[in-house]
């Protein structure tokens, strides 16, 4: 469940939401990853066709004080990777993810098997540093009766 989606599901007086959301426009690789580029905008492309906010992170607060909290504690933090298995993460989420695309017929497997090996090959240079997502995260509490 979304932040979005539990905000707008406590219609309930009292208690306390804590969540953590994604800001997926934050990936990007530095030397720079064209793969990386085209496979986040597919992700987030897909996304927003399905109704889906991969984006939304930045607007957690938002959406919860909209259903009536009030907020306690806003941060976020920003993870890069050099090197390590982390680093690969969102090489396998988004090939992953993109993979229900080449399934539809919307994406070619051989363009994505393209962009797939564009992102290996940047998670295998060590001197390419990897960005994931921006990371937004949300303690509101809602006045009891």
């Amino acid at each position: 469940m979304t932040c979005a989606e539990l905000a707008l599901n406590c219609a309930m007086p009292g208690g306390i939401m804590v969540c953590e959301e994604a800001g997926v426009s934050a990936i990007y690789a530095e030397s720079r990853s064209a793969a990386y580029e085209e496979m986040r905008d597919i992700a987030l492309r897909a996304g927003r066709d399905r109704g889906v906010d991969y984006d939304g992170g930045c607007r957690a607060h938002l959406w919860a004080k909209e259903a009536g909290f009030e907020i306690a504690h806003v941060a976020a933090y920003h993870p890069h990777y050099l090197n390590g298995p982390h680093k690969k993460f969102w090489n396998w989420t988004l090939r992953n993810a993109t993979l229900r695309l080449v399934e539809k017929r919307s994406l070619s497997k051989d363009r994505w098997k393209e962009l797939v090996d564009g992102m290996t090959a940047t998670d295998n240079s060590p001197h390419t540093v990897v960005a994931h997502c921006g990371m937004h995260q949300l303690i509101a509490t809602k006045p009891g009766r």
